[in-house]
């Protein structure tokens, strides 16, 4: 598999989510209602709904940590599927957390579902979020977020498909 892209627009990314966070989301006051909130979009008929659009395995762990020693929170990508999200006290807005959720849901769409590694902070990561957001906050705040990204000179549209050709003569498939 080739090398993961640059991450060209990470700042770009928090920029545009710092300055609408306060705005568009709360913030949990324990790890137990973060639990909660995670594990009911992992199980939701829309995350299921997205894994069957994209062919991929059910089988997925994933487990919140509270961030004790940490000043942001990450994701960490774990062995055989299994993802680790750490949150410390300062990073339970629910914008956070739906940004360390589209790492994950970008892991598995792009990196284990198409074999095909996409920037951290990428298009396709803003799309995700974007989703996320749109799902889990509501339509207003995505519109918001998209705002920002848009002020942020941010990209959120997925990238197309590459184009694909097959050679009547030799039958090799290419890219155009």
């Amino acid at each position: 598999m080739k090398h993961r892209p640059r991450d060209s627009q990470r700042k770009k990314v928090y920029r545009a989510g710092w300055a609408v966070s306060e705005e568009i989301s709360s913030q949990f006051d324990n790890i137990h209602d973060l639990r909660d909130f995670v594990d009911k979009i992992f199980r939701s008929k829309w995350r299921k709904a997205l894994w069957r659009k994209h062919s991929l395995d059910e089988r997925l762990h994933v487990q919140v940590m509270d961030g004790r020693g940490r000043r942001d929170a990450c994701m960490k990508n774990g062995w055989k599927r299994q993802y680790q999200i750490i949150f410390p006290r300062t990073s339970r807005s629910q914008l956070t957390i739906l940004h360390e959720i589209a790492h994950v849901l970008i892991e598995e769409i792009f990196t284990i579902g198409r074999g095909q590694k996409v920037a951290y902070h990428g298009r396709e990561f803003c799309a995700i979020l974007l989703k996320l957001v749109r799902r889990w906050i509501g339509p207003d705040a995505a519109r918001i977020l998209k705002a920002s990204f848009k002020k942020q000179k941010v990209k959120y549209t997925m990238s197309p498909l590459p184009k694909l050709f097959r050679c009547p003569h030799c039958g090799r498939t290419i890219n155009i």
